[in-house]
């Protein structure tokens, strides 16, 4: 009996281990090395296009899978778990649950994000890639669903909401600032804030 138990803990206690250090193994094959790559490819690619001075070229949207990265690492460093960028459904996952991920080239002051009226995930994450040039990046964290009654009821104009828009198959559209100012604080917080380097 008593070896039993010895060997019922010992199991217990591996699986629990495994558990716990198998969430800061990368899952994928999106490295740190081929992020700081990426990074810089899109840097030369993004003077390039400026330095054509063409007015009519709009600045390419920021690429989703640098941003998606730089979260899945920002992760990584603040909770010390690291969610995998190898997920049909979703951006990022991790213990069952999917993140979305919504990067912008001025978060803050740019267009509005959009989203599929059929998206879903369990936590929501917004990069704002203002200094990508220098290499910083913010990643804001809002620890809501798309099904929460708070994401649902969030305004998207002065008549409808979120859920109306998903409803109706159209994409909801809003800016950033719109967004966070119907959300109270406690859901939001900034989980990096810094240069790449500081990342991984």
């Amino acid at each position: 009996m008593i070896i039993y138990l010895m060997n019922f803990n010992a199991i217990k206690i591996q699986n629990i281990f495994r558990s716990f250090s198998s969430t800061k193994i990368i899952k994928d094959n999106f490295t740190p090395n081929k992020l700081k790559n990426y990074i810089n490819i899109y840097i030369n690619l993004y003077n390039d296009i400026e330095n054509l001075d063409i007015k009519k070229i709009r600045r390419p949207n920021y690429p989703s899978e640098i941003t998606e990265n730089i979260t899945k690492f920002a992760i990584q460093k603040h909770y010390n778990i690291i969610p995998s960028w190898d997920t049909r459904k979703g951006d990022l996952y991790l213990n069952n649950k999917n993140f979305e991920v919504k990067g912008s080239i001025d978060l803050l002051n740019g267009g509005p994000c959009s989203f599929g009226p059929t998206e879903q995930w369990n936590r929501i994450y917004f990069v704002d890639a203002k200094y990508h040039k220098l290499k910083k990046f913010t990643v804001y964290e809002i620890m809501l669903s798309n099904k929460s009654d708070i994401w649902k009821n969030i305004k998207v104009n002065k008549n409808e909401t979120f859920q109306d828009q998903c409803d109706q198959k159209r994409r909801p559209r809003i800016k950033f600032n719109n967004l966070i100012n119907q959300i109270s604080y406690k859901y939001i917080k900034i989980i990096f804030d810094g240069n790449i380097d500081d990342l991984i």
